[in-house]
């Protein structure tokens, strides 16, 4: 079974592979997710840019699953409920997928225009955080169904939740300082995934 049968998923997805900020999201319209790019009008920066997130194929094939209709009902408890299950740095689902699409793109001034942000702050917090290239060729090839077989236990009285997507979270006192562990999220993600050398959690913003 999927966390509040998955209503959660979308809402997960487009932050993981499109990049909106939290806020952006939450203001996020349907009839603004079009074929090949999600019209961002909301969030931190409402009348002062609009942007276009290019929505890649992965997002695609799970927004074809899991349509997004709107943000979910008592979001702000879903989501207290999905971060009990680790600790990790505020933001972190848009900074791992910015440090997802640097590594694909291999584009600084690119990943930053299509995220809202400016260079000289990829320069600063994503360049070189993702070193193993197979990481993220499994990033870009998750899908609902390579995820089925997952199953994480949610805290008391929530049940348990399927097909996770792995995300980057500091690992605190049980790695070194300058490592970053792959934890589960508990809408999507899978756990123990690996070990990424990156920034420390002090650094990140």
């Amino acid at each position: 079974m999927l966390y509040q049968e998955g209503v959660m998923v979308p809402v997960v997805a487009i932050g993981l592979f499109a990049g909106l900020r939290p806020s952006e999201i939450q203001d996020l319209d349907p009839k603004n997710i079009k074929e090949d790019y999600i019209v961002v009008t909301g969030g931190k920066l409402r009348r002062k840019m609009n942007r276009r997130a290019p929505l890649p194929d992965r997002l695609k094939v799970w927004l074809t699953q899991y349509p997004f209709v709107g943000i979910p009902d008592g979001i702000v408890y879903k989501m207290t409920v999905l971060k009990e299950a680790e600790k990790w740095v505020q933001d972190i689902i848009r900074h791992t997928s910015i440090s997802f699409q640097l590594e694909r793109d291999q584009d600084e001034a690119r990943t930053a225009f299509n995220n809202g942000t400016s260079r000289a702050m990829i320069e600063r917090h994503y360049r070189d955080v993702v070193e193993d290239p197979k990481h993220v060729q499994a990033y870009w090839a998750l899908t609902p169904e390579s995820l089925k077989s997952i199953s994480v236990e949610l805290p008391a009285g929530q049940g348990i939740a399927r097909g996770m997507i792995p995300i980057v979270t500091a690992a605190g006192s049980r790695a070194q300082p300058n490592d970053l562990t792959i934890h589960s999220w508990r809408t999507s993600c899978s756990p123990g995934y690996g070990r990424l050398r990156a920034l420390r959690e002090d650094q990140i913003h």
